[in-house]
């Protein structure tokens, strides 16, 4: 019996072939979605399509269109539920990146995607956009107030001028080596005091929750992002540093359909 090609398209030729070895979920968000609630589509073909909730518009984006969230709209897309492609601490590595827009003012505490909510057992992981010591950051938390946890970190420095630009799409990538047990964070082309960030969880099993995945919100409705997303991806391995790159390429970023 042939095998559905819907399930080859990850290791299908093309210029990213490589690239797109371990990828479970690949949203490109170009979806046309200039009026109600449109289905960000999945692009692997694993079937981890994401609902609108409240008209996610779309508009411009790094590579084609985006997403637009507005906290105030409480506009958020979700999986339809505990879906394992797309679990975080469940003793596998990943890599989880994407492209970030923050208009106009840095905002502190939007979250940007999330397995997770404050009840306990269900703190999974979240990263958000926020404010720190009057530095702007973009962070990753597992299992926020459980112990063990971690918290990657990225962003400005202490230096006049280095800041994370307002109005501007900026690079995300955080990744978790579960044999090691090793974190790793980057904002942009990681260049820079603080533009990496890494950690090591501690021993012990962190909480796995049964939330669904989330973009633009974390699941009890702390957080909801102001900003857009683009290009948002996640991989069942460590992604290197030269793909890291290859995923920025020098801000332009890539479609990794080609």
């Amino acid at each position: 019996m042939p095998m559905n090609p819907r399930l080859l398209r990850p290791l299908a030729r093309g210029r990213y072939n490589a690239l797109r070895v371990g990828l479970v979920a690949y949203w490109p968000l170009n979806e046309d979605a200039s009026a109600g609630d449109v289905t960000a589509d999945d692009w692997t073909g694993r079937g981890n399509n994401l609902t609108s909730n409240n008209s996610v518009p779309s508009v411009a984006g790094v590579q084609g269109n985006a997403r637009e969230f507005t906290t105030a709209n409480s506009e958020y897309l979700s999986a339809a539920g505990d879906n394992a492609d797309l679990r975080f601490m469940d003793g596998r590595s990943w890599t989880f990146a994407g492209w970030v827009y923050i208009p106009t003012t840095w905002p502190s505490n939007h979250v940007f995607s999330a397995r997770d909510d404050v009840t306990a057992g269900n703190r999974e992981i979240n990263f958000r956009c926020q404010i720190q010591g009057g530095l702007r950051r973009i962070v990753c938390q597992t299992a926020p107030g459980d112990s063990p946890g971690i918290q990657l970190t990225v962003g400005d420095t202490a230096v006049a001028g280095d800041n994370l630009a307002v109005d501007a799409w900026h690079f995300f990538a955080f990744t978790y080596d579960s044999s090691s047990r090793n974190g790793f964070g980057r904002v942009n082309d990681g260049v820079g005091s603080n533009k990496t960030d890494t950690t090591t969880l501690p021993a012990g099993t962190p909480p796995v929750g049964t939330t669904a995945f989330n973009l633009g919100r974390r699941q009890d409705g702390f957080g909801y992002l102001t900003g857009r997303l683009d290009e948002v991806a996640k991989w069942d391995r460590v992604l290197s540093g030269d793909e890291l790159d290859t995923l920025y390429n020098n801000g332009a970023g890539i479609d990794l359909r080609q």
